[in-house]
């Protein structure tokens, strides 16, 4: 049925096309999900080292822009050094079709190479357009759908591996040593551990470990995660994200089996000590924008969305 809605609204004497608007916004959703996976393929590929597999003369470009984030504190916006989130959307194309990155990425998202590599320069095409604000029609909007509908399935897959952990295997406590590092730092740390105050659960899939702080009374409060992710700086350049169940009462830290010895010992410790940490009752949705959109923060659902 064609759309017989309002074409724009007026700002002023401008009119502004409201399929801009809702271009821009499914154009950011797609993009987050892509840098997310581009940034897990590289930690699952290199652990923190990853940066040293990006493009030389993409890092040369990377640096300047580094040194552009200064400039741009007093916007109070998420401001994140993370190189992924620096990248434009055709430099991050380029690195997830990169040969050494692609066998992760196909792992990651189940896509065809040729899918991929198509979408994103389409993509780029209309984030072009939006970008600049040149104005675009219900057509152009028809067009990114179809995009998106074939994107979707790898975001998903993504999705169920990294956000739902499906298929991973949970290790339950038994006191014995496996002589695998975290396995076993995790079995000394729940050793004397009071299970009606902190519940931690490990889990690993086929690239990461993750250590979840499942709910326990009291409820109804939420991480403060401005709070946390200062403290996760430490960590930042071993840590995949921290998963956030959008609910609050539950948090989940997730990193590479790439890492370092050092950076498994420090990561599982951190995340013990976080349990003495104090929550907070205010809402994510009354929280800091820019420590809720900072790349490292992962928001889930309390239950998996179903198709249903």
């Amino acid at each position: 049925m064609p759309y017989d809605g309002p074409a724009v609204e007026f700002r002023e004497e401008l009119p502004v096309p409201l399929t801009n608007i809702e271009l821009y916004e499914g154009l950011y959703v797609l993009e987050q999900w892509f840098r997310r996976i581009a940034y897990a393929s590289l930690l699952a590929r290199y652990g923190s080292t990853w940066r040293s597999a990006l493009p030389t003369d993409l890092v040369m470009h990377l640096k300047k822009r580094l040194k552009q984030l200064e400039g741009r504190v007093h916007l109070q916006c998420e401001n994140s050094n993370n190189a992924i989130w620096l990248l434009t959307l055709e430099e991050l194309r380029v690195v997830l079709l990169a040969e050494t990155i692609w066998p992760t990425v196909k792992v990651l998202t189940g896509l065809p190479r040729g899918v991929l590599d198509g979408r994103l320069a389409e993509m780029r095409e209309i984030r072009n357009v939006v970008g600049h604000s040149r104005a675009t029609t219900r057509s152009t909007v028809v067009i990114l759908h179809g995009l998106a509908q074939g994107l979707r399935p790898g975001i998903e897959r993504f999705k169920e591996q990294l956000l739902y952990q499906e298929n991973s295997e949970i290790h339950v406590p038994d006191g014995e040593t496996s002589d695998e590092l975290v396995p076993d730092l995790y079995e000394d740390f729940v050793r004397h551990n009071d299970w009606s105050e902190f519940q931690p659960m490990l889990s690993e899939s086929r690239f990461f470990y993750s250590l979840t702080r499942l709910p326990v009374a009291p409820f109804d409060h939420f991480l403060p995660v401005s709070q946390f992710v200062g403290q996760m700086r430490n960590y930042e350049d071993a840590l995949l994200a921290v998963l956030v169940n959008k609910v609050g009462d539950e948090f989940t830290l997730t990193w590479p089996k790439a890492a370092t010895h050092v950076e498994h010992d420090g990561i599982v410790r951190f995340f013990f000590a976080s349990q003495t940490m104090p929550w907070t009752e205010t809402e994510y949705s009354s929280q800091r924008v820019s420590a809720l959109c900072d790349p490292r923060v992962w928001f889930y659902e309390n239950r998996r969305p179903t198709d249903d």
